[in-house]
């Protein structure tokens, strides 16, 4: 199994002469545990590349995969709905015999306006993405059904949205692997401005959830009060 993680441009096309600060951190977590479970991975940053349309029709034909992973959202990039959209139909489009698969959107709402949007998404990891997409691509290459796989969202036989279960929860993150770095251009992100002439940082992730899970004006509010504050060791 070969899979393609697709991280997201803040723009579509892009119209931002900006550089990304951080490499995509969530993308990359999944990556190192997809890697671990035996599957060949491959990572796209189209926000990085500045890509238009035609690049990312040619780095899915360069890269032949047999499924799209698609982390829309990740640490410090929250593109606007309609940049994903259009990012997911440009692929979908050029692609339809290549599935993809969304993760990383923490907004019940977002998931299900990107699944009515884009027909050529199966289905949304809800929850921890680590495990579940590991078990959505085992059953993709087994050629099983991926409605056994919990904590997903997906289409139903009559084309209503539905859910496998709630959102996939990893409560022992010192099991996880370390991002996987060596899978992106690292020189090419660029650091704070304040930092430029120190040493390159990269951002770490020591806990998942939220202490506090009380504050009404944070955009993670919906969701965190979900799962309970866990951290590393």
């Amino acid at each position: 199994m070969k899979a393609l993680l697709l991280a997201s441009p803040l723009s579509f096309p892009a119209a931002m002469d900006i550089p990304p600060r951080h490499p995509p951190f969530v993308l990359l977590s999944a990556a190192a545990s997809l890697e671990a479970a035996g599957v060949k991975v491959e990572v796209y940053d189209p926000f990085l590349a500045r890509a238009d349309a035609a690049a990312l029709h040619g780095a899915v034909e360069a890269g032949h995969p047999d499924v799209i992973c698609f982390a829309p959202m990740d640490l410090q990039r929250f593109p606007p709905v309609e940049v994903v959209v259009r990012v997911a139909a440009a692929i979908t489009a050029a692609h339809p015999d290549v599935p993809m698969i969304l993760f990383g959107v923490r907004q019940g709402g977002t998931i299900d306006r990107l699944l009515q949007a884009v027909p050529g998404i199966i289905c949304a990891v809800l929850g921890d993405p680590e495990d579940a997409l590991a078990e959505v691509l085992g059953a993709l290459e087994a050629g099983d059904a991926i409605d056994g796989v919990p904590g997903l969202r997906l289409r139903g036989p009559d084309g209503a949205l539905r859910s496998t279960g709630a959102p996939r929860r990893i409560d022992d993150l010192d099991r996880l692997p370390n991002p996987a770095w060596h899978l992106v251009d690292l020189p090419r992100y660029t650091s704070p401005p304040h930092r430029r002439r120190l040493r390159r940082i990269l951002p770490i992730l020591v806990s998942r959830s939220c202490p506090w899970n009380r504050c009404t004006f944070c955009q993670e509010f919906s969701t965190l009060k979900l799962a309970p504050y866990r951290g590393r060791s």
